[in-house]
Protein backbone atom coordinates (compact mmCIF):
# COMPACT_ATOMS: atom_id res chain seq x y z
CA UNK A 1 0.00 0.00 0.00
CA UNK A 2 0.97 3.98 -0.62
CA UNK A 3 3.23 5.35 2.26
CA UNK A 4 3.91 2.24 4.11
CA UNK A 5 7.85 0.64 4.25
CA UNK A 6 9.42 -2.16 5.00
CA UNK A 7 12.26 -2.65 6.46
CA UNK A 8 15.50 -3.67 4.20
CA UNK A 9 16.91 -5.93 6.81
CA UNK A 10 14.29 -9.14 7.07
CA UNK A 11 15.45 -11.53 10.02
CA UNK A 12 15.17 -15.09 11.15
CA UNK A 13 13.16 -15.85 13.85
CA UNK A 14 12.51 -19.79 15.50
CA UNK A 15 9.36 -20.80 16.99
CA UNK A 16 11.01 -24.00 18.81
CA UNK A 17 7.19 -25.36 19.90
CA UNK A 18 6.06 -26.27 16.39
CA UNK A 19 9.74 -26.30 14.85
CA UNK A 20 9.07 -23.71 12.16
CA UNK A 21 11.58 -20.84 11.00
CA UNK A 22 10.35 -17.63 9.40
CA UNK A 23 11.65 -14.32 8.03
CA UNK A 24 10.46 -11.40 10.08
CA UNK A 25 9.92 -8.52 7.87
CA UNK A 26 8.85 -5.27 9.89
CA UNK A 27 6.39 -2.71 8.23
CA UNK A 28 6.19 0.86 8.79
CA UNK A 29 4.82 4.09 8.21
CA UNK A 30 5.99 6.76 6.11
CA UNK A 31 3.40 9.09 5.80
CA UNK A 32 4.43 12.50 3.94
CA UNK A 33 1.56 15.08 5.13
CA UNK A 34 3.70 17.93 3.33
CA UNK A 35 2.96 21.76 4.74
CA UNK A 36 5.14 22.15 7.07
CA UNK A 37 6.17 18.70 8.40
CA UNK A 38 9.81 18.22 7.74
CA UNK A 39 9.70 14.76 7.99
CA UNK A 40 6.69 11.93 7.51
CA UNK A 41 4.84 10.30 9.84
CA UNK A 42 6.69 6.92 11.13
CA UNK A 43 5.29 4.12 12.87
CA UNK A 44 6.31 0.82 13.46
CA UNK A 45 2.91 -1.44 12.52
CA UNK A 46 4.63 -4.86 13.01
CA UNK A 47 6.05 -7.76 11.10
CA UNK A 48 5.23 -10.07 8.57
CA UNK A 49 5.82 -13.53 9.30
CA UNK A 50 7.21 -15.67 5.70
CA UNK A 51 7.03 -19.23 6.18
CA UNK A 52 10.39 -20.31 4.94
CA UNK A 53 9.21 -23.63 3.92
CA UNK A 54 5.83 -22.84 1.94
CA UNK A 55 5.69 -19.05 1.81
CA UNK A 56 2.64 -18.50 3.78
CA UNK A 57 1.98 -14.92 5.25
CA UNK A 58 0.86 -14.19 8.82
CA UNK A 59 0.75 -10.47 10.46
CA UNK A 60 1.53 -9.33 14.14
CA UNK A 61 0.85 -6.14 15.50
CA UNK A 62 3.71 -4.32 17.21
CA UNK A 63 3.08 -4.79 21.20
CA UNK A 64 4.11 -1.36 21.89
CA UNK A 65 1.99 0.55 19.39
CA UNK A 66 -0.41 2.53 21.03
CA UNK A 67 -3.78 2.61 19.38
CA UNK A 68 -5.77 6.12 20.68
CA UNK A 69 -6.54 9.20 19.40
CA UNK A 70 -4.09 10.86 22.24
CA UNK A 71 -1.69 10.38 19.18
CA UNK A 72 -3.08 13.57 17.20
CA UNK A 73 -1.85 11.09 13.97
CA UNK A 74 -3.52 8.08 14.79
CA UNK A 75 -6.32 8.82 12.38
CA UNK A 76 -3.83 9.17 9.32
CA UNK A 77 -2.07 5.37 10.27
CA UNK A 78 -5.10 3.68 11.69
CA UNK A 79 -6.41 2.76 8.05
CA UNK A 80 -3.67 -0.18 7.52
CA UNK A 81 -4.49 -1.67 11.15
CA UNK A 82 -7.73 -2.05 9.55
CA UNK A 83 -6.58 -3.46 6.39
CA UNK A 84 -4.84 -6.33 7.50
CA UNK A 85 -5.41 -9.23 9.36
CA UNK A 86 -3.39 -8.05 12.25
CA UNK A 87 -2.48 -10.74 15.28
CA UNK A 88 -1.42 -10.20 18.73
CA UNK A 89 1.78 -10.72 19.75
CA UNK A 90 1.66 -10.31 23.63
CA UNK A 91 -0.17 -13.95 24.27
CA UNK A 92 1.25 -16.58 26.05
CA UNK A 93 1.61 -18.39 22.12
CA UNK A 94 3.46 -15.99 20.83
CA UNK A 95 6.06 -15.38 23.58
CA UNK A 96 8.73 -16.81 21.39
CA UNK A 97 7.78 -14.64 19.07
CA UNK A 98 7.78 -11.44 20.99
CA UNK A 99 11.35 -12.60 22.63
CA UNK A 100 13.13 -12.48 19.33
CA UNK A 101 11.10 -9.12 17.74
CA UNK A 102 14.11 -6.56 16.63
CA UNK A 103 13.31 -2.66 16.08
CA UNK A 104 13.32 -2.49 12.39
CA UNK A 105 16.68 -0.50 11.54
CA UNK A 106 15.34 1.85 8.60
CA UNK A 107 12.39 3.14 11.12
CA UNK A 108 15.11 4.08 13.84
CA UNK A 109 17.61 5.32 11.60
CA UNK A 110 15.23 7.82 9.82
CA UNK A 111 13.50 9.12 13.02
CA UNK A 112 17.61 9.66 14.04
CA UNK A 113 17.96 11.64 10.93
CA UNK A 114 15.50 14.40 12.20
CA UNK A 115 16.64 13.51 15.64
CA UNK A 116 19.97 14.80 15.32
CA UNK A 117 18.83 18.25 14.57
CA UNK A 118 15.62 18.88 15.93
CA UNK A 119 16.36 17.27 19.87
CA UNK A 120 17.86 20.53 20.57
CA UNK A 121 15.47 22.96 22.22
CA UNK A 122 17.14 26.04 23.78
CA UNK A 123 17.26 28.79 21.12
CA UNK A 124 21.16 30.16 21.69
CA UNK A 125 22.57 26.29 20.58
CA UNK A 126 20.35 26.24 18.08
CA UNK A 127 21.62 29.44 16.79
CA UNK A 128 25.12 28.31 17.37
CA UNK A 129 24.60 25.28 15.68
CA UNK A 130 27.22 23.13 18.16
CA UNK A 131 25.05 20.16 19.32
CA UNK A 132 23.45 19.18 16.04
CA UNK A 133 24.53 15.36 15.07
CA UNK A 134 25.54 13.34 11.86
CA UNK A 135 26.26 9.61 12.03
CA UNK A 136 29.90 8.77 11.35
CA UNK A 137 31.62 7.78 7.91
CA UNK A 138 30.52 4.08 7.49
CA UNK A 139 28.35 4.61 10.76
CA UNK A 140 25.89 1.67 11.31
CA UNK A 141 23.29 0.53 13.93
CA UNK A 142 24.54 -2.48 15.77
CA UNK A 143 22.55 -4.80 17.78
CA UNK A 144 24.22 -5.51 20.74
CA UNK A 145 23.82 -7.35 24.36
CA UNK A 146 24.94 -4.67 27.18
CA UNK A 147 23.41 -3.58 30.61
CA UNK A 148 21.62 -0.75 30.90
CA UNK A 149 21.72 -0.73 35.01
CA UNK A 150 18.69 -4.17 34.71
CA UNK A 151 20.66 -6.67 33.68
CA UNK A 152 21.56 -7.84 30.16
CA UNK A 153 19.51 -7.16 27.68
CA UNK A 154 19.44 -6.76 23.68
CA UNK A 155 19.62 -3.36 22.69
CA UNK A 156 20.25 -1.60 19.28
CA UNK A 157 23.26 0.92 19.33
CA UNK A 158 23.77 4.43 17.32
CA UNK A 159 27.13 6.28 17.00
CA UNK A 160 26.70 9.92 16.39
CA UNK A 161 29.39 12.90 16.16
CA UNK A 162 29.06 16.57 16.02
CA UNK A 163 28.15 17.53 12.89
CA UNK A 164 30.37 20.06 11.28
CA UNK A 165 33.77 19.89 13.42
CA UNK A 166 37.02 18.99 11.75
CA UNK A 167 38.03 17.24 14.80
CA UNK A 168 35.71 14.19 14.83
CA UNK A 169 34.31 14.02 18.71
CA UNK A 170 31.63 11.43 20.07
CA UNK A 171 28.47 13.23 20.74
CA UNK A 172 26.65 10.25 22.28
CA UNK A 173 24.90 7.42 21.91
CA UNK A 174 21.42 6.18 20.62
CA UNK A 175 20.02 3.47 22.20
CA UNK A 176 16.94 1.46 21.29
CA UNK A 177 15.51 -0.90 23.78
CA UNK A 178 13.93 -4.66 23.05
CA UNK A 179 12.49 -7.37 25.41
CA UNK A 180 10.02 -5.98 28.24
CA UNK A 181 10.70 -2.28 27.15
CA UNK A 182 10.35 -2.66 23.14
CA UNK A 183 10.87 0.38 21.04
CA UNK A 184 12.15 2.73 23.84
CA UNK A 185 14.99 5.10 22.87
CA UNK A 186 17.62 6.50 24.95
CA UNK A 187 19.90 9.25 24.36
CA UNK A 188 23.32 9.25 26.33
CA UNK A 189 25.34 12.21 25.56
CA UNK A 190 29.24 13.37 26.08
CA UNK A 191 28.55 17.49 26.49
CA UNK A 192 28.81 17.28 30.85
CA UNK A 193 31.73 15.01 30.51
CA UNK A 194 35.14 16.77 31.11
CA UNK A 195 37.11 15.25 28.68
CA UNK A 196 36.16 14.39 25.33
CA UNK A 197 35.38 10.97 23.60
CA UNK A 198 36.61 10.63 19.84
CA UNK A 199 34.40 9.29 17.38
CA UNK A 200 34.05 6.02 15.35
CA UNK A 201 36.17 7.82 12.34
CA UNK A 202 38.73 9.52 14.24
CA UNK A 203 39.10 5.62 16.34
CA UNK A 204 39.60 4.22 12.83
CA UNK A 205 41.98 6.83 11.58
CA UNK A 206 44.33 6.75 15.04
CA UNK A 207 43.89 2.57 14.82
CA UNK A 208 45.35 2.67 11.00
CA UNK A 209 48.31 4.98 12.03
CA UNK A 210 49.30 2.39 14.44
CA UNK A 211 48.91 -0.23 12.60
CA UNK A 212 50.27 0.46 9.30
CA UNK A 213 52.72 -2.00 9.08
CA UNK A 214 50.82 -5.07 10.19
CA UNK A 215 47.58 -4.08 8.19
CA UNK A 216 49.75 -3.86 4.77
CA UNK A 217 50.44 -7.01 5.61
CA UNK A 218 47.16 -8.46 5.13
CA UNK A 219 46.34 -9.51 2.03
CA UNK A 220 42.64 -7.90 0.93
CA UNK A 221 42.75 -5.86 4.43
CA UNK A 222 39.18 -4.85 5.19
CA UNK A 223 38.01 -3.41 8.53
CA UNK A 224 34.88 -4.77 10.19
CA UNK A 225 32.30 -2.53 12.43
CA UNK A 226 33.66 -0.15 14.77
CA UNK A 227 32.19 -1.09 18.46
CA UNK A 228 32.26 0.77 21.32
CA UNK A 229 32.60 -1.09 24.50
CA UNK A 230 32.66 0.05 28.12
CA UNK A 231 35.84 -1.88 29.50
CA UNK A 232 37.95 -1.95 33.09
CA UNK A 233 36.84 1.24 33.79
CA UNK A 234 37.08 3.27 30.60
CA UNK A 235 35.16 3.38 27.35
CA UNK A 236 37.02 1.66 23.63
CA UNK A 237 36.56 1.02 20.09
CA UNK A 238 37.35 -2.17 19.27
CA UNK A 239 38.14 -2.43 15.17
CA UNK A 240 38.56 -6.01 13.91
CA UNK A 241 40.57 -6.15 10.17
CA UNK A 242 39.87 -9.24 8.03
CA UNK A 243 41.74 -10.73 5.34
CA UNK A 244 39.60 -11.61 1.52
CA UNK A 245 40.72 -14.13 -0.19
CA UNK A 246 38.46 -15.57 -2.48
CA UNK A 247 35.56 -14.69 -1.54
CA UNK A 248 36.67 -16.05 1.95
CA UNK A 249 37.39 -13.46 4.87
CA UNK A 250 39.58 -14.19 8.42
CA UNK A 251 40.08 -12.40 11.12
CA UNK A 252 43.88 -11.39 11.20
CA UNK A 253 44.22 -8.73 13.46
CA UNK A 254 42.12 -7.00 16.16
CA UNK A 255 42.32 -3.28 17.81
CA UNK A 256 41.24 -1.57 20.69
CA UNK A 257 41.68 2.37 21.03
CA UNK A 258 40.87 4.45 24.37
CA UNK A 259 38.16 7.10 23.44
CA UNK A 260 40.01 9.57 25.57
CA UNK A 261 43.73 8.78 25.33
CA UNK A 262 43.47 7.65 21.88
CA UNK A 263 46.34 4.82 23.41
CA UNK A 264 45.93 1.75 20.61
CA UNK A 265 46.51 -2.03 21.24
CA UNK A 266 46.26 -4.47 18.75
CA UNK A 267 46.61 -8.23 18.46
CA UNK A 268 45.87 -11.52 16.69
CA UNK A 269 42.29 -11.48 18.14
CA UNK A 270 40.28 -9.03 21.10
CA UNK A 271 42.26 -10.89 24.03
CA UNK A 272 45.86 -9.92 23.06
CA UNK A 273 44.77 -6.58 21.78
CA UNK A 274 43.93 -5.20 25.01
CA UNK A 275 46.61 -6.96 26.65
CA UNK A 276 48.47 -4.33 24.54
CA UNK A 277 46.17 -1.17 25.29
CA UNK A 278 47.83 0.03 28.21
CA UNK A 279 49.67 -1.22 31.50
CA UNK A 280 47.44 -2.66 33.52
CA UNK A 281 46.82 -2.68 37.09
CA UNK A 282 45.57 -5.48 39.22
CA UNK A 283 41.06 -5.43 39.06
CA UNK A 284 39.06 -5.73 41.98
CA UNK A 285 38.08 -8.61 43.76
CA UNK A 286 36.64 -10.22 46.53
CA UNK A 287 37.67 -11.92 49.36
CA UNK A 288 35.66 -14.56 51.49
CA UNK A 289 36.31 -17.15 53.96
CA UNK A 290 34.43 -20.30 55.40
CA UNK A 291 34.43 -19.12 58.92
CA UNK A 292 31.81 -19.85 61.92
CA UNK A 293 30.14 -16.80 63.08
CA UNK A 294 31.90 -16.28 65.57
CA UNK A 295 34.95 -19.04 64.53
CA UNK A 296 35.46 -21.61 67.28
CA UNK A 297 38.45 -23.17 66.42
CA UNK A 298 40.64 -20.89 65.14
CA UNK A 299 41.28 -22.73 61.97
CA UNK A 300 39.44 -21.55 58.79
CA UNK A 301 39.94 -21.12 54.94
CA UNK A 302 40.31 -17.60 52.70
CA UNK A 303 38.76 -17.69 49.87
CA UNK A 304 39.39 -14.60 47.46
CA UNK A 305 38.43 -14.63 43.66
CA UNK A 306 40.82 -14.00 40.87
CA UNK A 307 42.35 -10.48 40.34
CA UNK A 308 42.70 -9.61 36.49
CA UNK A 309 46.19 -8.93 35.62
CA UNK A 310 47.66 -9.82 38.61
CA UNK A 311 51.28 -11.48 38.96
CA UNK A 312 50.87 -12.21 43.02
CA UNK A 313 48.77 -12.11 46.27
CA UNK A 314 49.79 -11.03 49.57
CA UNK A 315 47.76 -11.76 52.71
CA UNK A 316 47.41 -8.96 55.46
CA UNK A 317 45.99 -9.71 59.08
CA UNK A 318 44.97 -6.75 61.35
CA UNK A 319 47.71 -4.66 58.83
CA UNK A 320 50.38 -6.62 59.15
CA UNK A 321 51.71 -8.65 56.35
CA UNK A 322 51.80 -12.89 56.72
CA UNK A 323 52.28 -14.47 53.69
CA UNK A 324 53.56 -12.39 51.10
CA UNK A 325 53.86 -12.76 46.71
CA UNK A 326 51.65 -15.91 46.69
CA UNK A 327 51.71 -17.31 43.02
CA UNK A 328 48.91 -15.74 41.03
CA UNK A 329 47.32 -19.55 40.18
CA UNK A 330 46.19 -19.55 44.34
CA UNK A 331 43.27 -18.00 45.47
CA UNK A 332 43.10 -19.89 49.38
CA UNK A 333 45.07 -19.44 52.06
CA UNK A 334 44.12 -21.72 55.44
CA UNK A 335 44.16 -20.29 58.80
CA UNK A 336 44.97 -21.87 62.15
CA UNK A 337 46.02 -21.43 65.58
CA UNK A 338 44.17 -18.47 66.19
CA UNK A 339 43.17 -17.79 69.48
CA UNK A 340 40.20 -15.52 70.83
CA UNK A 341 39.88 -12.42 69.66
CA UNK A 342 39.02 -10.26 66.56
CA UNK A 343 41.24 -10.51 63.40
CA UNK A 344 40.59 -8.75 60.30
CA UNK A 345 42.17 -9.65 56.61
CA UNK A 346 43.09 -8.21 53.44
CA UNK A 347 44.28 -9.69 50.37
CA UNK A 348 46.60 -7.72 48.03
CA UNK A 349 46.40 -8.39 44.60
CA UNK A 350 49.98 -7.07 42.89
CA UNK A 351 52.05 -6.52 39.74
CA UNK A 352 54.67 -4.06 38.40
CA UNK A 353 51.74 -1.21 37.56
CA UNK A 354 50.46 -1.74 41.16
CA UNK A 355 48.45 -2.68 44.01
CA UNK A 356 44.70 -3.62 45.01
CA UNK A 357 43.43 -4.38 47.88
CA UNK A 358 39.93 -7.10 48.22
CA UNK A 359 36.70 -5.87 48.85
CA UNK A 360 37.52 -2.41 47.65
CA UNK A 361 40.21 -2.03 51.01
CA UNK A 362 37.38 -3.24 53.84
CA UNK A 363 39.00 -5.71 55.67
CA UNK A 364 37.24 -9.29 56.24
CA UNK A 365 36.03 -9.34 59.81
CA UNK A 366 36.29 -12.52 61.68
CA UNK A 367 35.68 -13.14 64.81
CA UNK A 368 37.31 -15.93 66.62
CA UNK A 369 35.92 -17.62 70.43
CA UNK A 370 38.08 -20.11 71.76
CA UNK A 371 36.74 -22.33 74.59
CA UNK A 372 38.60 -23.88 77.12
CA UNK A 373 36.34 -26.40 78.21
CA UNK A 374 36.39 -30.46 77.55
CA UNK A 375 33.38 -32.93 77.11
CA UNK A 376 32.79 -36.76 76.77
CA UNK A 377 29.41 -37.61 75.75
CA UNK A 378 28.61 -41.43 75.78
CA UNK A 379 24.98 -43.41 75.15
CA UNK A 380 24.34 -46.78 75.49
CA UNK A 381 23.01 -47.94 71.67
CA UNK A 382 20.42 -50.50 72.75
CA UNK A 383 17.28 -51.10 75.43
CA UNK A 384 15.92 -54.47 75.67
CA UNK A 385 12.30 -54.26 77.21
CA UNK A 386 10.43 -53.79 79.58
CA UNK A 387 13.26 -53.45 82.61
CA UNK A 388 16.15 -51.85 80.63
CA UNK A 389 17.44 -48.78 80.19
CA UNK A 390 20.32 -46.83 77.68
CA UNK A 391 22.51 -45.49 80.47
CA UNK A 392 24.38 -42.02 79.07
CA UNK A 393 27.47 -40.09 80.91
CA UNK A 394 28.27 -36.49 80.32
CA UNK A 395 31.60 -35.03 81.62
CA UNK A 396 32.33 -31.70 81.37
CA UNK A 397 35.58 -29.54 82.32
CA UNK A 398 36.31 -25.95 82.22
CA UNK A 399 40.47 -26.06 82.00
CA UNK A 400 41.15 -22.16 81.84
CA UNK A 401 44.07 -21.35 84.21
CA UNK A 402 43.06 -18.21 84.84
CA UNK A 403 42.07 -18.34 88.10
CA UNK A 404 40.00 -15.26 87.78
CA UNK A 405 38.66 -15.96 84.44
CA UNK A 406 34.63 -15.47 84.19
CA UNK A 407 33.31 -19.25 84.11
CA UNK A 408 31.17 -20.37 81.61
CA UNK A 409 27.65 -20.67 80.92
CA UNK A 410 26.99 -24.13 79.64
CA UNK A 411 24.17 -26.18 78.00
CA UNK A 412 23.96 -29.81 76.91
CA UNK A 413 21.00 -30.73 74.93
CA UNK A 414 19.72 -34.46 74.24
CA UNK A 415 17.39 -34.37 71.24
CA UNK A 416 15.74 -38.13 70.63
CA UNK A 417 13.34 -38.15 67.79
CA UNK A 418 11.74 -41.35 65.66
CA UNK A 419 9.15 -41.60 63.04
CA UNK A 420 6.25 -42.04 64.76
CA UNK A 421 5.05 -41.43 68.08
CA UNK A 422 6.99 -43.26 70.65
CA UNK A 423 7.13 -42.18 74.44
CA UNK A 424 10.89 -41.48 75.89
CA UNK A 425 11.74 -40.34 78.97
CA UNK A 426 14.87 -39.18 80.96
CA UNK A 427 16.20 -40.41 84.25
CA UNK A 428 18.66 -37.71 86.41
CA UNK A 429 19.33 -36.74 90.11
CA UNK A 430 17.57 -33.55 88.86
CA UNK A 431 14.88 -31.63 87.12
CA UNK A 432 14.70 -31.73 83.19
CA UNK A 433 13.60 -28.84 81.22
CA UNK A 434 12.24 -30.48 77.60
CA UNK A 435 10.64 -29.23 74.69
CA UNK A 436 8.37 -31.44 72.40
CA UNK A 437 9.34 -30.63 68.11
CA UNK A 438 8.60 -31.78 65.06
CA UNK A 439 10.83 -32.11 61.93
CA UNK A 440 9.80 -33.43 59.19
CA UNK A 441 8.34 -36.93 59.13
CA UNK A 442 10.67 -36.91 62.83
CA UNK A 443 8.80 -36.16 66.19
CA UNK A 444 10.78 -35.94 69.08
CA UNK A 445 11.70 -34.12 72.72
CA UNK A 446 14.59 -31.66 73.17
CA UNK A 447 15.82 -32.70 76.78
CA UNK A 448 18.20 -29.46 78.61
CA UNK A 449 20.46 -32.04 80.83
CA UNK A 450 22.81 -29.52 82.24
CA UNK A 451 22.04 -25.85 82.69
CA UNK A 452 24.82 -24.47 85.00
CA UNK A 453 28.16 -22.28 84.95
CA UNK A 454 31.31 -23.58 85.30
CA UNK A 455 33.82 -22.18 86.44
CA UNK A 456 38.00 -21.98 85.85
CA UNK A 457 39.34 -25.10 87.01
CA UNK A 458 35.86 -27.30 87.95
CA UNK A 459 33.70 -30.00 86.44
CA UNK A 460 30.87 -31.80 85.61
CA UNK A 461 29.74 -35.76 85.86
CA UNK A 462 26.31 -36.42 85.29
CA UNK A 463 25.00 -39.86 84.69
CA UNK A 464 21.24 -41.03 83.65
CA UNK A 465 19.03 -43.22 81.72
CA UNK A 466 16.85 -42.88 78.85
CA UNK A 467 13.39 -44.60 78.88
CA UNK A 468 11.37 -46.05 76.17
CA UNK A 469 8.18 -48.16 76.71
CA UNK A 470 7.38 -48.39 72.60
CA UNK A 471 9.30 -52.12 71.47
CA UNK A 472 10.98 -52.55 67.67
CA UNK A 473 11.43 -49.11 66.93
CA UNK A 474 14.62 -47.25 66.54
CA UNK A 475 15.81 -43.83 68.67
CA UNK A 476 17.97 -41.23 66.64
CA UNK A 477 19.81 -38.88 68.97
CA UNK A 478 22.67 -35.84 69.02
CA UNK A 479 24.19 -34.11 71.71
CA UNK A 480 24.44 -30.45 71.00
CA UNK A 481 27.18 -28.10 73.62
CA UNK A 482 26.18 -24.65 73.72
CA UNK A 483 28.66 -22.56 75.70
CA UNK A 484 27.97 -18.86 76.63
CA UNK A 485 25.44 -18.97 73.90
CA UNK A 486 27.48 -20.48 71.19
CA UNK A 487 26.95 -24.18 69.49
CA UNK A 488 30.70 -25.41 69.68
CA UNK A 489 29.80 -28.95 68.97
CA UNK A 490 27.09 -31.03 67.71
CA UNK A 491 27.52 -34.81 67.60
CA UNK A 492 26.58 -36.66 64.54
CA UNK A 493 23.84 -38.43 64.10
CA UNK A 494 23.38 -41.59 66.62
CA UNK A 495 21.15 -44.72 67.50
CA UNK A 496 19.30 -46.81 70.32
CA UNK A 497 17.78 -50.11 69.13
CA UNK A 498 14.53 -50.62 71.22
CA UNK A 499 13.19 -54.42 71.24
Amino acid sequence: LPQLSIDNDPYLVFDGNNERIYYAVSIFTSINIGTYARSPILRFLGICLVDVKNGDLEFYKNPSLVESDSDPTYSLWKYYINIYDWRPMDTPETAWLKNQLRYPENLFERQLEANYKYHVEDLQTWKRGDDFHERPENGDLFYIETNLGEGIEYVGLDLVEYRGTEAKTLAGMYVIRHGTNFGEALFYHTRNLTENLIGPKTARDTYQTEATQEISLIAGARNGNTLFYPLGGSVYYYIPTYSTVGGLQQLKLAGFVNAFSRIVGYGSGAFDAYNELENFGPRPFTLSSNADNPDIDGSFILNWTESQFADSYSVYRNSSLIAPNLPSSQTTYSISGLSTGTYEYLIQASNEFGNVSSNDNIPLTIQVNIFDISFIFEMENSIILPDDFANFRIELENFNETILSPGYDVKVNLSLYNVGAATFSILVPHPVENSTFTQGAFTGVNFTLVNEIIYSGEGLILNGLVSCSTPDIIIRYKWILIVDSVIIYTSPEDFITVI
